[in-house]
């Protein structure tokens, strides 16, 4: 059994660093408690300068292999989707660069995996911890998910289709793509496997100034989540179905246009 994690990072190299360093002490747990689990561990780099320093500073770890992706932020889902579908694995961890694993959590993720869903086709969502109850995100958050591979390969198969959403450019697929597993009772909640979001202790813990970047990704964040809001609206759910309202380029002029009063809807 081979467990694959990716984490994406950009512009948050020591938190990245000390996260790392928390995945490596979680894979070890997992590996001394698991009998034949194999675990590896992708970095995508958005900025080049980063990653350049990332290779260095890994290069004489094996299980770790660092990518430049400089185009995550616009293509997300697709480049994820490419991704787990190439994979040699049993089960894919995608996770971000401000979250915090416990020890315990890849541990507890995979025996819950091979408990309830044993032949890998499902999705087991682990606990953020520090979030404000009225988020409604303490499980089944995407970079707190462990998910079976298969999943992807399968539906792709079945449908011809890919099993995220290509509509977004960097948020929101995680979300449509887990209410999609829920409805077909594809969801465990490890309840006990525990993350500490770090984007809530920014700059207070890490002396940085992280605006530039906060404000470049909340922007692309409100704009994928004015679509995924039209596509709950018209009652889309990729996988249930697969229509499309147009992404960006067609949902966010009418959104405009609606609010200074013309008589424009999301067709």
């Amino acid at each position: 059994m081979k467990l694959t994690i990716m984490m994406v990072t950009y512009r948050r190299v020591m938190m990245t660093l000390d996260n790392i360093d928390s995945y490596i002490l979680a894979r070890q747990h997992a590996l001394d408690r698991i009998d034949g689990l194999e675990i590896d561990f992708h970095l995508w780099a958005a900025n080049k300068n980063e990653y350049d320093n990332y290779v260095e500073i890994y290069k004489d770890i094996d299980w770790i292999t660092v990518s430049h992706v400089p185009n995550y932020a616009t293509k997300a889902p697709i480049l994820v989707e490419e991704f787990v579908t190439r994979l040699d694995s049993d089960l894919v961890h995608l996770t971000w660069d401000d979250h915090t694993p416990a020890k315990n959590v890849l541990t507890l993720g995979v025996r819950d995996m091979v408990e309830h869903f044993p032949k890998f086709d499902g999705v087991v969502g682990m606990m953020i911890v520090n979030h404000p109850p009225e988020w409604g995100w303490q499980t089944s958050y995407g970079p707190t998910q462990i998910i079976g591979v298969r999943l992807f390969k399968d539906f792709r198969e079945r449908t011809g289709q890919p099993i995220l959403c290509p509509e977004y450019h960097q948020c929101c697929f995680e979300v449509e793509f887990t209410s999609y597993m829920q409805l077909l009772n594809r969801v465990w909640h490890c309840r006990e496997a525990h993350f500490n979001h770090q984007r809530h202790e920014l700059p207070s813990k890490w002396g940085i100034d992280h605006s530039a970047m906060e404000s470049r990704k909340l922007g692309t964040m409100n704009k994928d989540r004015a679509v995924y809001n039209v596509r709950r609206k018209k009652g889309y759910y990729w996988g249930i179905n697969f229509d499309i309202v147009g992404g960006w380029e067609a949902v966010l002029p009418k959104l405009k246009a609606e609010e200074e009063g013309d008589e424009v809807g999301v067709e």
